[in-house]
């Protein structure tokens, strides 16, 4: 499947200057040597947005996140694409890259906060190329800023987030490590994206979401979809014209209402 591929490069590639995130950021990243603990908090939202357009989407992104974060054995929806997006995979034992980690403070009681969420743009931006998807990221003990230029930059940025989540072992739970720390950053290449030619190979809808939610992972903008072409025309006809596995007219629109991550450009 593609997602595994891509969801293996996430968690295998080299991360830079002890700072576990990929891509890597190709601006200034400044780090402390401070840990606090990350858990769901009643009245606490993980992400609230102060500023900007686009609260509708972001919100849905919101949503996305803390699922990514806060998963649980317990809820038997959770994807396995998902399950492994989090470091340690919630297996018993602690995230490796911990050891930077200062274990007294996370034995403490200091729990980090929320994130605030700042979009300069008053309005929508349209995904197209040289889009602005910079973003900065300011995170202390006790909360922190996502501070970016349009709501591509907020999504950047909040998967950069989810990343640093590191997971504890069942004692710690989730934790944020190198604190206080300032990410700046931005895409090295304008169009990152991927092909998929399911008119000669058919993938289940269901694949192909899974595949967003990987292009999410590695902060891909650009989904290059062939859907239909002379000799294998599956979308919209009748199973009789057809092979037996076919696009109906309403698959690309599941796409739209997928609450794992905003469609990008196709």
């Amino acid at each position: 499947m593609y997602h595994h591929s891509i969801v293996a490069a996430l968690c295998c590639s080299g991360m830079a200057d002890d700072l576990f995130v990929w891509p890597r950021p190709t601006q200034t990243t400044s780090l402390g040597a401070v840990g606090v603990r990350l858990h769901r908090r009643p009245g606490v939202p993980l992400f609230r947005q102060s500023e900007g357009c686009c609260t509708d989407l972001l919100q849905q992104a919101f949503d996305r996140y803390e699922r990514i974060i806060y998963w649980s054995d317990a809820d038997p929806q959770t994807p396995s694409h998902i399950r492994a997006r989090v470091p340690g995979l919630r297996n018993g034992t602690a995230s490796p890259e911990l050891a930077r980690c200062d274990g007294a403070v996370i034995g403490g009681l200091v729990s980090f906060g929320s994130l605030e969420v700042r979009v300069r743009s008053p309005s929508a931006t349209p995904l197209q190329l040289h889009v602005d998807e910079a973003y900065s990221l300011r995170l202390t003990e006790r909360g922190g800023t996502l501070t970016a230029p349009t709501e591509w930059g907020v999504l950047r940025g909040l998967e950069t987030f989810a990343q640093l989540v590191q997971w504890g072992g069942p004692a710690s739970g989730n934790l944020l490590c190198g604190l206080p720390m300032r990410v700046d950053d931005r895409p090295a290449h304008a169009w990152r994206g991927l092909l998929v030619d399911t008119a000669r190979h058919f993938y289940p809808v269901a694949d192909l979401l899974q595949l967003l939610d990987a292009m999410a992972a590695l902060k891909l903008n650009t989904l290059h979809w062939h859907l239909v072409d002379a000799p294998a025309f599956a979308f919209g006809a009748r199973p009789a014209m057809t092979p037996r596995v076919f696009f109906c007219r309403d698959s690309p629109s599941s796409f739209g209402r997928h609450g794992a991550y905003p469609f990008p450009s196709v």
